[in-house]
């Protein structure tokens, strides 16, 4: 099935596969030291907590082939020529949600930033990419992930929804189409447009922007998917399709700006867009609503809340945005912030990443990530559980209830508490 699909992309972009291979990565692959650093907080942190893993792989199989050492060890065995690609080498590749977790806790990574003539270190999640990307070009996909991918290739959305209801959520709102001139276009993305509780969210955010006077306009159902978690799979081809559509109707229409919904949208656009010409400013929506509270666009009335903030990886550890949904919740007078004891940079997966939150390879249990880390922010005495980004809402949303804790912890996204807490 999916040869078909590569030989149509290659005829649709008119060029060869021009897949890297793991021999060209050998050297990085071999200098892992599989000393497990990149599963686990460390010290000072590590004494902190009971939660002590940091890779929501491992956390919920509990097995070293799980955790970026175990899939290093995968990679090593192949360029040694002592394992071969396998539908059940990509059984374990495909658990990996891309948090990022272990590039930031790596002690490859730390020698190489702190003395970087020394380590030649590649970025785990590229190398993790690079296998996903070989697996494919192999035959070898998980039925879940086959099924992900011709879904967008198909119908633009992974639940295989008619490309003509994606503006749906629009309607009766007053949000309006985006016309050439608008300061922004709002990106929503497919969690935003498909997704009840995302669609939630879009409205609130797009009432929002226009209670402040923001310029703003969405495009419906002439937008596309991003292509992030398509990337993230390993589908460079696909991906590669996607964002010169996105682009390509971005700039006929005269797009200068963009404000995104989910931070897997913004890391597209921002790291990945501009090598197919795309060259946007984009923001992550936390930004706007915080330059708005600096201009006093929005003002808040006195709150009583006790809330935690989940980072979630795409805004967080893969582009460094830790402050700044901080700052909004902490311009909300009554608002007590309580840190979870894994947060920013040692933040936990919810478990969503790489397209889980439709695939859901990680299954449920007591060890999923989801309800690991929603103990946690029991755990902290809050009774909110903000977050940012529509991929993490629907993984964490119905963990209280699971849990039987859904009187002690609510899941909120940011946006609908600035919404209820603003005059």
């Amino acid at each position: 099935m999916f040869r078909s699909f590569r030989d149509w992309a290659n005829k649709v972009l008119r060029k060869e596969s021009n897949v890297a291979t793991l021999k060209e990565y050998e050297l990085e692959v071999m200098e892992c030291l599989r000393c497990k650093t990149c599963t686990s907080l460390h010290p000072p942190e590590l004494y902190q907590t009971e939660h002590q893993l940091i890779c929501p792989s491992l956390e919920r199989f509990k097995f070293f082939a799980y955790g970026a050492g175990g899939q290093m060890s995968i990679a090593k065995a192949i360029v040694l020529g002592n394992l071969d690609w396998s539908r059940e080498v990509a059984e374990v590749v495909y658990k990996c949600t891309m948090c990022g977790a272990c590039r930031e806790k790596c002690l490859g990574n730390f020698g190489r930033i702190q003395n970087p003539d020394s380590f030649k270190w590649t970025n785990l999640i590229e190398c993790f990419q690079l296998m996903r990307a070989q697996l494919i070009e192999h035959g070898h996909i998980p039925g879940k992930v086959k099924d992900f991918l011709q879904h967008i290739m198909n119908y633009g959305n992974p639940w295989a929804e008619a490309a003509d209801a994606r503006g749906e959520w629009i309607e009766g709102t007053g949000i309006r189409k985006y016309n050439p001139g608008d300061e922004y276009l709002f990106y929503v993305g497919d969690l935003g447009s498909y997704d009840p509780r995302g669609r939630r969210v879009a409205e609130t955010l797009g009432k929002l922007f226009m209670k402040c006077g923001v310029s703003v306009g969405v495009l419906g159902n002439d937008e596309g998917d991003d292509g992030n978690e398509v990337s993230f799979l390993g589908e460079e081809g696909l991906f590669e399709h996607l964002a010169r559509q996105n682009i390509e109707s971005w700039q006929r229409l005269r797009v200068k700006k963009i404000v995104t919904l989910s931070p897997h949208a913004y890391n597209a656009v921002k790291n990945d867009y501009p090598k197919f010409g795309g060259e946007f400013e984009v923001s992550h929506y936390t930004q706007i609503l915080a330059d708005l509270i600096r201009k006093g666009k929005i003002k808040f009335k006195p709150a009583n809340l006790k809330v935690t903030f989940h980072d979630p990886c795409f805004l967080g550890r893969h582009n460094g945005i830790y402050e700044t949904p901080r700052q909004v919740l902490g311009a909300i007078k009554g608002l007590n912030l309580i840190e979870m004891a894994r947060t920013r940079e040692s933040s936990f997966c919810c478990g969503g990443g790489s397209g889980n939150y439709y695939m859901d390879l990680l299954g449920g249990g007591p060890n999923s990530p989801a309800r690991v880390r929603i103990r946690e922010a029991r755990d902290s005495g809050a009774a909110i559980l903000a977050t940012a980004c529509p991929a993490c809402l629907t993984m964490l949303e119905d963990a209280p209830k699971t849990e039987g804790i859904e009187e002690k912890v609510t899941v909120k996204d940011l946006s609908e508490i600035v919404a209820e807490c603003s005059q």
